[in-house]
């Protein structure tokens, strides 16, 4: 028995499909956001992350996101540290997409 090749198996994606983003991808949205250069997230600055992805809920998911990013507390997501990789992480199991 000879097995051919699927002409259009899950490795294919169509012209005009949509793409999930990537971890760069994410993390560049996040940081874009950062309009006062002060190195924080503030919850305004990640809902208009959640806002750019075109989530359904951002003010929910940026409650979320911040539960599972601001380790320290301070109410704020710090850019340069584990708590804009946990954002990002949450982010990712969300299965955000680009068209």
């Amino acid at each position: 028995m000879v097995r051919l090749p699927i002409p259009f198996g899950p490795n294919i994606v169509a012209k005009g499909a949509e793409v999930p983003f990537n971890r760069e991808q994410i993390t560049s949205i996040f940081k874009k956001q950062d309009k006062n250069k002060d190195g924080k997230l503030s919850h305004e600055e990640v809902k208009a992350a959640f806002v750019e992805l075109n989530a359904f809920w951002p003010w929910f998911l940026t409650v979320q996101g911040f539960r599972h990013g601001d380790n320290n507390g301070d109410k704020f997501i710090n850019i340069d540290d584990q708590e804009l990789e946990n954002l990002v992480d949450f982010t990712l199991k969300r299965g955000y997409t680009s068209k």
